[in-house]
């Protein structure tokens, strides 16, 4: 019942798996969900299991490790308006952006049929790598990369002013908030995670042996002479 955002396959000795990502059962402010479907050797597809974010909303991209035993999603948490009830003026949410990681149990056990599973969701919030830190804040900003939706440009998105009054509280205007990792790619080694953020115009490194991020890097901006 909610609209699917990806679909990524793998497949290991004796299983063929097809894992989708849609959006939460009430939209983009809900968390998001990985459908888990095995494929059979005739080609007919099967429903397994279904894992939830938890925090993590909207997942855009989701990929496998090369093993099958772990799928990441790539949670932009894009704000979405509030409509206007009761006479309160309209508003938006925005959820934090952030990774989710779903691990299966280590081979040689299957993966469809497991039901220890973790489903696990990080921030750029966390307390190894808080952008919200004023220090880290700072040093990311002046690296290049971009805060939009932030206190003091919260109205600035408005084209011909404001006509709906739309109050964006300050709660929703932090950096992690601003940060939506939308797709993903994997070392070679499998060890390590890049997200693109595109409205940051960045790059987030997430490490996934300790799960945890390590940094982000800005993507300079480019000389057309």
């Amino acid at each position: 019942g909610a609209p699917g955002t990806d679909v990524t396959t793998c497949k290991t000795w004796n299983e063929r798996l097809v894992a989708v990502a849609t959006q939460g059962s009430g939209g983009k402010q809900d968390p998001g969900r990985v459908l888990l479907y095995t494929v059979s050797t005739q080609g007919k597809l099967a429903f397994k299991r279904e894992f939830q974010t938890a925090v993590g909303r909207l997942p855009d991209q989701i990929q496998w490790t090369k093993d099958c035993r772990t799928i990441i999603a790539a949670c932009e948490g894009e704000a979405v308006p509030i409509q206007a009830q009761g006479g309160v003026n309209p508003s938006l949410v925005n959820p934090e952006g952030g990774l989710a990681v779903l691990k299966f149990r280590p081979a040689p056990g299957t993966v469809a049929d497991d039901d220890t599973a973790t489903f696990a969701f990080y921030s750029f919030k966390e307390a190894n790598f808080n952008v919200n830190d004023a220090t880290t804040r700072t040093r990311l900003l002046n690296d290049g990369v971009r805060w939009s939706l932030r206190p003091e440009t919260k109205t600035a998105g408005f084209q011909d002013g404001n006509p709906l009054n739309v109050q964006i509280p300050d709660s929703e205007t932090t950096f992690s908030k601003d940060l939506e990792p939308e797709y993903l790619a994997l070392s070679a080694d499998g060890k390590t995670v890049y997200a693109a953020m595109q409205e940051a115009c960045a790059v987030a490194i997430f490490d996934l042996e300790t799960l945890q991020f390590k940094d982000i890097k800005a993507l300079k901006t480019k000389s057309w002479k």
